[in-house]
């Protein structure tokens, strides 16, 4: 609802009192307090998304980390698994979307700008199914601009008409007759950007000077007024070396209320104030007012009895930090006036108290101390990486302000990181001047004084599979759910008169397919299922309110024109710069998910790193948990044993034909001391676990006795012998070697496959561009150094490396800590 229409909506209540004219009932202030806090009981989300920056060339990616967090204790929220991402065009339609997995609050990835996008606006949006049922404005959108060089070979400076747009909004919502009302001034210019420094003067109808004002570096500032209904005011704006001249256009009422907030030190007064001609009608009737901030509320009733003016104190260390709502209800219970206040004490917020760079060959160490940081506590941090003077990072909104501002507002703040950056008297002061200007609250009062919770979109963890059973038996067969990436296989027992079970909380990553099979004596089967699936699409989320733009750049058209990147063949350079330890790692993760498609056990790949761990295949079992005896040259595996210190090799654990003779029962290793061997501890004297070799069942398994695992390719461990019927009983070990072993496998007979209409994105490792020169302009303007999305603390410290650097550069740092402290500041590194 837009200030003007809350505008008309308040005067109307106070002057009518018309009960039930919204259905609202006679609410007291306890009632009021019982719905507040009813709704107040539903958890809700923020987002906040750290993207890498502002403004984008086609060909690069899009880093970014998602934060969720809960909307009370700012803490990141431990319950949401699914965030849907969509990057759209100016009108709104989808370019790009994905469903990406949370874990503990967070999540990241990063997207490729190819030919789907061009040169313009788009729009990036981050959020869940449940976000959906609240009018709060928890959603994270932000506007990005993208340039296509091969469009766009010379940016040129737009020029616009030096025109500017004035609003001028009054304190509480409304102008009462004699009643002294702060008026806010918000001056922006035709892009929807603030009008830095603009005076103004405002005139009566004589033409006679009634006061003066000045707006801050962002277009917003305020002036003091005593209104009269018998006057109209005009109100004349300097800028752009000319003048500007408008009607106060709010009328001024000759009945009605005023509310006021002004803070002194550690002192909030609120001030609720009337005339004679009003204290006529509202003499004895009650009032109240609310202080909230969407988590508690306090009421205070009062009543115009023989003062105009009643005002209540609040010390600021006793609110909350953050957002704090005063809003004043009739004696119909119908909000009818609110002042949003922000109180800058109690509000948890660290920045780094050192930072120190350390030149390693051709890498630059960075190192950043922060204190009071417990490092076995859950912390996520990210960094952006960009030259010092670059012109692509123009973002609208911090972590912070993504806490503890937007969520309680009705529209955007142009620079919102501006109020949280040196904070200062004038800062306060000009985050006050911006409230005033915001009108009423996100908080919907319908919504809140609902008799009944309803929530059209459910809260989403992971996909759920129904599979329907069509087969006509009496008694039912036990249903098997192949493993799904990481995630172990189920089995589904169904009862004889059971049509249907559901498998919750699958999390396929890279791929969109499962496989159920029948499992029965003789082996397993395809399953014959039919399956519902949710959900099923990436949800809808249309924004009602502007979103602000980057602001625009300024004379990049000759850093364009004369010293580009090369894009002629960008999409090749990206495949050939992708060469790091980190590619190498997400080959191997993909190559594993290959691997594991219609396998019922867990399947290792063999890399360097477990070649360097372990010598032989004996070794790398005993890692997992296996006890293999090597004795007299034999191999044999047993699953009926397990270390109780996991995790050690052959080299520091003395095992049977590793040189001692276990003592069943008895602990004893027969080698080394006690002191320096870890207890093997028997659970059963399960039968040896079957083993394969490349496909073929081992009768005689001496052959692997003190295999080297080099000539090993992967290995599948399937505990629970799924799918080998009785054999498979203690478990099957399937062995692949190097010479024989494949990555693709032939489909299966013994499974039904289902394609998901939904899966989860597989994580994109970012890439950083290469360019011709990294000491030109066009580096230094629009280039990336790096980015960072998961750097962990160590102690109180973050250390992370970037490659050597010949130009200053800027660190733009996001974080969230355990107990809800936010990071968010931006660092300079000189030159090295």
């Amino acid at each position: 609802m837009k200030l003007s229409q809350n505008i008309q909506w308040t005067s109307a209540l106070l002057l009518t009192l018309i009960a039930g004219l919204f259905g609202y009932s006679q609410n007291t202030s306890n009632s009021i307090e019982t719905s507040y806090e009813a709704y107040n009981e539903t958890a809700q989300e923020v987002v906040y998304v750290h993207l890498n920056k502002s403004t984008y060339l086609k060909g690069e990616d899009i880093g970014f980390k998602a934060y969720v967090f809960d909307k009370k204790d700012k803490k990141p929220s431990r319950a949401t698994t699914n965030l849907y991402i969509s990057i759209e065009n100016e009108d709104q339609e989808p370019v790009i979307q994905k469903l990406l997995r949370v874990m503990d609050g967070v999540t990241s990835t990063a997207i490729e700008i190819d030919s789907s996008f061009s040169s313009g606006t788009y729009y990036f949006k981050a959020y869940t199914n449940w976000m959906r049922n609240f009018d709060e404005n928890n959603i994270f959108a932000e506007a990005i601009e993208i340039i296509d060089p091969e469009l766009n070979e010379f940016i040129e400076e737009e020029l616009v008409d030096a025109r500017i747009d004035a609003q001028f909004l009054p304190e509480g919502g409304h102008l009462v007759d004699g009643v002294a009302s702060k008026v806010g001034v918000v001056i922006k210019d035709p892009k929807g950007f603030g009008v830095p420094n603009a005076t103004g003067s405002v005139f009566n109808s004589k033409d006679e000077l009634v006061t003066s004002f000045k707006v801050n570096p962002l277009g917003i500032g305020n002036f003091l007024l005593i209104p009269s209904i018998e006057e109209r005011y005009t109100i004349k704006v300097e800028s752009f070396n000319d003048t500007y001249t408008y009607p106060l256009d709010t009328p001024v009422e000759s009945i009605g209320v005023g509310l006021s907030v002004t803070s002194n030190k550690d002192k909030v007064i609120a001030t609720v104030a009337t005339n004679n001609r009003t204290m006529e009608f509202l003499k004895g009737k009650p009032y109240t007012l609310a202080i909230h901030n969407g988590d508690k509320m306090q009421t205070i009733d009062f009543s115009f009895d023989d003062k105009q003016s009643i005002s209540k104190s609040f010390d600021t260390n006793e609110l909350p930090g953050g957002v704090t709502i005063f809003t004043i209800f009739n004696e119909q219970g119908r909000p009818v006036s609110e002042r949003i206040f922000f109180n800058y004490k109690n509000l948890n917020m660290a920045k780094a108290i050192n930072l120190a760079t350390e030149r390693e060959k051709d890498s630059t160490k960075i190192s950043l101390s922060y204190s009071s940081i417990e490092p076995s506590e859950y912390n996520q941090l990210s960094v952006s990486v960009l030259p010092a003077e670059t012109e692509t990072y123009n973002r609208h909104q911090t972590i912070i302000s993504a806490a503890y501002l937007k969520p309680y507002l009705n529209g955007y703040v142009e620079q919102a990181g501006y109020y949280f950056t040196d904070i200062d008297g004038r800062k306060k002061a000009d985050l006050d001047d911006l409230l005033i200007t915001q009108g009423w609250s996100s908080f919907n009062w319908r919504d809140i004084f609902k008799s009944e919770d309803m929530y059209l979109y459910p809260f989403e963890q992971g996909i759920n599979v129904t599979a329907n059973i069509n087969a006509k038996k009496s008694d039912r067969p036990t249903y098997l759910l192949h493993n799904v990436g990481e995630q172990e296989p189920r089995l589904f027992d169904v009862g004889t008169n059971q049509k249907a079970f559901t498998a919750e909380n699958i999390f396929p990553i890279g791929s969109n397919k499962v496989y159920f099979s029948e499992v029965t004596d003789l082996g397993n089967r395809p399953s014959s299922l039919y399956f519902q699936v949710s959900p099923t699409r990436i949800p809808e989320y249309e924004l009602e309110l502007p979103v602000l733009n980057p602001k625009p750049l300024y004379n990049i058209k000759e850093e364009l024109k004369d010293n580009a990147v090369s894009f002629e063949n960008i999409e090749n350079t990206q495949q050939l710069e992708a060469v790091y330890i980190t590619g190498k790692i997400d080959r191997n993760r993909t190559r594993t998910q290959r691997l594991n498609t219609f396998r019922y056990g867990r399947v290792k790949v063999i890399d360097d790193n477990a070649t360097v761990a372990f010598n032989t295949l004996g070794e790398y079992l005993r890692y997992y948990g296996f006890y293999v005896d090597e004795s007299n040259g034999g191999f044999s595996v047993n699953s009926g044993y397990f270390y109780g210190l996991r995790g050690n090799t052959s080299a520091n654990v003395s095992t049977v034909g590793g040189g001692g003779n276990l003592n069943a029962g008895t602990g004893d290793t027969g080698g080394g001391s006690e002191e320096d061997t870890p207890t093997l501890t028997r659970v059963n004297t399960n039968p040896k676990v079957t083993i394969f070799f490349d496909d073929f069942p081992m009768v005689d398994t001496s052959f692997l006795h003190q295999y080297p695992l080099i000539y090993i390719d992967y290995i599948e461990i399937n505990r629970r012998g799924f799918g080998e019927g009785v054999r498979g009983s203690s478990g099957v070990i399937k062995v692949y070697s190097k010479n024989t072993s494949s990555i693709v496998r032939l489909k299966d007979n013994s499974v039904q496959e289902l394609k998901l209409p939904l899966s989860f994105a597989a994580n994109k490792e970012f890439y950083v561009p290469k360019y011709q020169n990294i000491r030109d302009d066009f580096y230094r303007k629009y280039g990336v150094v790096d980015w960072k999305p998961n750097v962990a603390f160590n102690n109180n410290e973050v250390n992370f490396k970037i490659k050597k650097q010949k130009v200053p550069l800027k660190l733009f740092v996001e974080g969230i800590l355990n107990d809800g402290t936010f990071i968010s500041e931006i660092l300079e590194v000189e030159a090295n």
